[in-house]
């Protein structure tokens, strides 16, 4: 969305001045989100009995909207409403362009707000000496853990420990889009910093502040009877993409950092160094979108794939293809990185598992709401069968899918059984060359997760069908597809991402947290061989001892698979 410019105090003074909505109007808007919700909304039920928030309980928001004193008062409460929620597929964003970095990044490693990424071109060290793995102390008189916990707050991460770390990211980043009093600094950040050392020194660090901040709402007279107008951009009619998981709304700008580059999620490379003696396949080519190769521990050969993002283009989906092959003829055992991945399409995730389970597997399943969304989705899905002549059993199962979207559109609140989103059956079978011979990786796998990363149903899958073992942190939880629905308030013109399936894992999983479920959502797929990244040594070694750990829980798994 771009948004038109303007400078000058005056003007933004008067604008904030004199837009403020009424409270029919807050009231207006609250109901129209809160009814997009209510249609749309597929874990409603989960977070009601396991999170204990009942998205359907209005009064005290309600109350909330009649004290709000102004318009980004009542952006608070929306965002609030949302982030309630625990969901990553749910996000109301506010619509707005402001940003403010202070040009270095910081995340939790031991369970303290540390520098990972500075920008040295605009705090030269000679100015700003402090260093990565220094300790943020406080901002502007308020302590880092205070910070965190207010901050986080602003996201809708599934995992709590994904939302302290966001939490944390954005005490050096604000981005009005998820903060709506992002604005109110000043200049400067009075910054306490612990050194390594041990001295403890305060820095006045330098706001760069982008774009035109949101100061109120335009005024604009309330029609005797309100009509809201819903307007959702929606997926392809096949429901397949849906699976991005919006969190960085506004882009950091990472150019010229030092250290982990300050984001939650590394981009193509992995966050550790790789091994000596490591021979690079993929990953500096221009067009290549994973990194592969093969390094040796002791007497084994070990291959190693980063997939940064689970929705690869086709010809990012080739490579895994063509380096599977490879690993297949040349490895004992395969190491795949999925930390940090922000993206996925739910489709290609299954589809490239075909390549590295050698037998027919079951697939994660969804349960919607019977919403008109979902009934152009299947009905389009029968439609394409027969338009290509399609099997009759195909042509079946797509018949019984729309029956059930529209048993549940007929029931009040309705949910649908468990349904299959990327083609017409629960069961994918391998992936076979053209005279029927399985070429799919057959020895040992290890899957190497974090908090934030969105590869729930690749590890899922894999660890279902006792395929792989998992290791690192819990997934982030994300349990379902978000649809963005535009004009989320008439008014007040903001934007809200809905979590509109649940998706079902092929098994029961008992937590300490949560109930026993099949759900995806919150629980997340929980490692086999439990290994923290997020550790000051990590963080000044390059990654070395969790990447040696890593190592070693790869081979302890190609001699117990032997």
């Amino acid at each position: 969305m771009n948004f038109l410019r303007a400078s000058g105090a005056l003007l933004l003074v008067s604008i904030a001045a004199s837009a403020q909505l009424t409270q029919d109007q807050k009231v207006s808007d609250f109901m129209q989100l809160s009814a997009i919700f209510a249609k749309n909304y597929a874990p409603y039920e989960w977070k009601r009995d396991a999170i204990k928030f009942d998205l359907l309980d209005l009064q005290p928001w309600l109350d909330r909207i009649a004290q709000s004193k102004t318009d980004l008062d009542f952006y608070e409460i929306m965002s609030s409403y949302a982030a309630s929620l625990q969901d990553a597929s749910a996000q109301y964003v506010v619509p707005s362009d402001f940003t403010a970095d202070l040009r270095f990044s910081v995340d939790i490693y031991d369970g303290k707000v540390l520098i990972d990424g500075i920008d040295r071109t605009a705090l030269p060290s000679r100015t700003y000496p402090f260093q990565v793995g220094d300790e943020v102390v406080s901002v502007d008189g308020q302590t880092a853990a205070d910070l965190v916990n207010a901050f986080s707050n602003y996201n809708t991460y599934s995992n709590p420990i994904a939302r302290s770390r966001f939490g944390a990211s954005l005490i050096t980043f604000r981005t009005q889009q998820l903060m709506p009093h992002a604005h109110e600094i000043g200049d400067t950040a009075k910054v306490v910093i612990l050194r390594q050392s041990g001295a403890m020194q305060t820095f006045d660090i330098p706001w760069l502040k982008q774009g035109m901040p949101l100061l109120g709402v335009g005024p604009v007279p309330s029609p005797h009877a309100v009509r809201n107008k819903l307007k959702a951009k929606f997926a392809a009619p096949s429901g397949s993409v849906y699976g991005t998981l919006n969190t960085a709304f506004a882009t950091r700008d990472t150019t010229g950092f030092e250290g982990l580059k300050g984001t939650l999620f590394p981009g193509i490379g992995p966050l550790f160094g790789l091994p000596a003696g490591f021979k690079l396949r993929l990953g500096v080519g221009a067009a290549d979108e994973i990194v592969t190769g093969t390094y040796k521990s002791g007497a084994y050969t070990l291959g190693f794939m980063r997939i940064p993002d689970l929705a690869l283009s086709t010809n990012g989906q080739r490579e895994v293809q063509s380096e599977v092959a490879y690993f297949q003829q040349n490895t004992d055992g395969l190491i795949i990185d999925i930390m940090g991945v922000p993206s996925t399409d739910f489709c290609v995730e299954q589809s490239l598992l075909t390549y590295l389970i050698p037998h027919s597997f079951g697939a994660i399943g969804q349960q919607v709401r019977g919403t008109q969304y979902w009934l152009a989705s299947y009905d389009a899905a029968l439609q394409s069968a027969k338009d290509a002549a399609a099997p009759q059993w195909q042509i079946n199962l797509y018949t019984k899918y729309l029956n059930a979207v529209q048993e549940a559109y007929s029931e009040r609140g309705g949910k649908t059984g468990i349904l299959p989103f990327c083609g017409p059956s629960l069961s994918w079978n391998t992936a076979t060359d053209s005279n029927g011979n399985v070429v799919a990786y057959t020895k040992p796998i290890t899957v190497l997760t974090d908090e934030v990363s969105v590869g729930d149903i690749f590890a899922a899958i894999l660890q279902d069908e006792g395929r792989a073992q998992i290791v690192g942190e819990r997934t982030s939880g994300i349990g379902g597809g978000a649809l963005e629905f535009d004009d989320a308030g008439n008014y007040s013109e903001g934007i809200v991402f809905v979590n509109v399936g649940s998706l079902i894992r092929n098994r029961l999983i008992t937590t300490p947290e949560f109930p026993t479920t099949n759900l995806i959502e919150n629980v997340g797929v929980r490692p086999d061989v439990k290994l923290d990244f997020q550790t000051k040594d990590n963080l000044l070694n390059n990654g070395q001892t969790f990447l040696n750990s890593a190592t070693a829980a790869a081979v302890a798994w190609i001699q117990k698979n032997q």
